[in-house]
């Protein structure tokens, strides 16, 4: 799979640094595309179109959610294993009698 071109957003973050991060800062907010057209008008003096802000939530920041999300999970889910083998090596096996009776000691 080759690299896709890149977004106007992404464009515009070259020109200005940070402004990416900025409009994915806006969509972890809940913002909407239009109010964030808005924003980057009026703080950048750049007109974006609200369609173009739309097609790089759809092109990139869910990506990059979904993908920060898998990572954050998998991290959950091993950190989950390593307590579980900790408590198991934690508790050990108990010893048997060799009648299915545990030693007391």
């Amino acid at each position: 799979m080759g690299r896709e071109p890149l977004t106007l957003i992404e464009k515009l973050d070259q020109r200005f640094p940070g402004l990416a991060a900025q409009v994915n800062a806006w969509f972890e907010q809940g913002v909407t595309a239009l109010a964030i057209a808005s924003r980057l008008e009026g703080r950048y003096n750049v007109p974006v179109a609200e369609s173009l802000v739309s097609s790089y939530r759809c092109r990139r920041w869910v990506r990059q959610r979904e993908a920060r999300l898998r990572r954050r999970l998998e991290a959950l889910a091993a950190e989950e294993a390593q307590r579980k083998r900790a408590r198991k090596a934690q508790s050990g096996t108990p010893r048997t009698t060799g009648r299915g009776e545990a030693c007391l000691g």
